[in-house]
């Protein structure tokens, strides 16, 4: 099956406390859920699930807040996205996941609770609460309170160091980053602000190597090349003996 026929289905599903939680397929064959990361919707991995789809049905979930979803509910947290996705893999009869960042660690926190049959993870951010970039939150939440969600969509690039955009001189990738907002995944990034501290409640407790080494899923970890240390770290840390 070649990509260029490869036809995207969008549906949804009601959760245990009726919110809707909306997917997108594609492709035949074995299921595979992808878990987005933060900021994220499951428009944006619709080229990865297409690579995928040749020989497999692809589900990109959208999570609470996010794209196709329903809103966040307080209280909000790491069950809750638990309960999610396995409602989901229920839902589509799935026993594959694939998370990335945010999502990642959703799906292991899930893997730890039900059986899944494969696991595949991109940088779950677990096991680095001495690491992990902070100190702009603060200010994060404060610009976004006031309404300048350029300024915290700045404060958030240049605090998480992600990527060569963070080195940019705040004036320039001001400008950069208004130029951003002109595109789709811009302005969906700039919409989802908001659910980024929600993202960063999840992890802290996620933070015991021991927990980790109770996995039982067939677990794949994987790192980029050009991502920055401490993200590496995490990848290290899941990699120990313990969790192995």
């Amino acid at each position: 099956m070649e990509t260029r026929d490869i036809h995207e289905r969008i549906e949804s599903l009601s959760t245990d406390d009726g919110t809707r939680i909306g997917y997108r397929c594609l492709g035949e064959g074995p299921v595979v859920v992808i878990v987005p990361g933060g900021m994220m919707t499951s428009r944006q991995y619709l080229p990865l699930g297409a690579l995928l789809a040749s020989a497999h049905t692809i589900v990109v979930m959208d999570r609470r807040g996010h794209g196709l979803s329903g809103p966040i509910s307080q209280p909000h947290g790491m069950e809750r996205e638990v309960k999610d996705l396995t409602c989901l893999l229920e839902h589509v009869g799935a026993d594959r996941v694939f998370g990335h960042s945010a999502g990642g660690v959703i799906a292991l926190q899930t893997a730890l609770r039900r059986p899944i049959a494969r696991l595949a993870v991109f940088e779950p951010p677990v096991l680095i609460n001495d690491l992990l970039p902070v100190a702009w939150l603060p200010a994060f939440e404060a610009a976004l309170k006031q309404g300048r969600r350029l300024s915290a969509m700045a404060l958030f690039q240049q605090g998480m160091r992600m990527n060569w955009v963070s080195r940019i001189p705040r004036p320039l990738l001001d400008a950069f980053l208004w130029v951003m907002l002109r595109g789709e995944d811009g302005r969906e990034a700039f919409d989802l602000l908001p659910t980024l501290p929600i993202d960063f409640q999840l992890l802290p407790a996620m933070a015991d190597r021991r927990e980790y080494a109770q996995l039982r899923a067939e677990t794949l970890i994987l790192g980029g090349m050009r991502s920055p240390d401490y993200l590496l770290e995490a990848v290290n840390r899941l990699l120990t003996p313990e969790v192995r």
